[in-house]
């Protein structure tokens, strides 16, 4: 028995070991235009500034708080005058 060698031109295999050529994609309508949106554009442009980035995160916590202000700070005059005449 003869036992010879081929080699990946002879088969359009590629042999043991070595990785597959990769196959060309075929393009869609959808893929090939596929741009992020303005909204996209203008948020990551935005992101990029980190003074504007971090001062937009600071007026959000402060309304956040101001929101929530009468929960947090609880001034009901009955609870507090309750909890004296005890």
């Amino acid at each position: 028995m003869n036992s010879q060698v081929l080699d990946s031109t002879a088969t359009g295999l590629p042999l043991a070991g070595q990785p597959l050529a990769p196959q060309p994609r075929a393009t869609t309508r959808a893929t090939a235009s596929a741009q992020p949106s303005p909204t996209t554009l203008v948020w990551r442009r935005f992101r990029a500034q980190r003074l504007g980035f971090w001062s937009l995160i600071l007026l959000v916590g402060l309304l956040l708080i101001s929101l929530f202000g009468e929960v947090i700070s609880n001034d009901n005059q009955s609870t507090n005058a309750h909890a004296v005449n005890r």
